[in-house]
């Protein structure tokens, strides 16, 4: 089985370890761009360089790169969109990406629709109404609670919850979101959230 583990600019060695035991039972990759928050010298888990939306701002200056990314979220929701990441996971069987609201949770969701490549998406914002600020943000957000084959999450008691994002008795209830998203009335307010 392949893997595409896609983490944008949180790629970090806490969280990788918790897959380094499936090296040698699964075909893992993860991938790095230069505005990486953490450090990453001990992945085990093999790394793949993308260049990202956010390079060139960010190699003149990492403030800058970090304004840049709000100017990016605000506009056109392509904060920390990967050139080449849809292609990298044209080959993987699982796309396992974190938080439905990011560039690149979204890129993986074109990878499912193109190749067939499953999406799997690790949620950890648990704040309603989270990133729907913006309204291209709140589209790709949508379109991936949509989309995606399944989630994966923490509850208020600490244990993990997964689900398909279907729902159905006995389901998710966080997972309401996308029926709210669905019973918006079409008011010239709402109408280009389902675009």
């Amino acid at each position: 089985m392949k893997v595409g583990l896609i983490r944008g600019a949180y790629l970090s060695q806490f969280e990788m370890q918790t897959y380094e035991h499936l090296l040698g039972r699964a075909e893992l990759e993860t991938y790095l761009i230069r505005i990486n928050r953490f450090p990453t010298n001990l992945i085990r888990v093999p790394i793949k360089r993308l260049n990202c939306i956010d390079d060139p701002v960010t190699l003149v200056s990492p403030k800058l790169g970090f304004y840049f990314d709000l100017f990016l979220q605000a506009t056109n929701g392509m904060d920390y969109f990967h050139f080449g990441l849809e292609k990298a996971l044209a080959g993987k069987d699982i796309a396992h990406t974190m938080e439905t609201f990011n560039a690149f949770s979204w890129q993986a969701l074109r990878a499912k629709q193109r190749y067939g490549t499953k999406l799997v998406v690790t949620v950890w914002e648990n704040r309603p109404y989270a990133a729907e600020r913006f309204a291209a943000k709140r589209r790709m957000k949508y379109e991936v609670l949509h989309g995606a084959d399944l989630f994966f999450g923490d509850d208020a008691a600490g244990g993990t919850l997964s689900g398909t994002g279907r729902r159905g008795p006995g389901e998710d209830p966080r997972l309401a979101a996308r029926d709210r998203y669905r019973a918006l009335p079409a008011t010239p307010e709402t109408a280009g959230m389902a675009a």
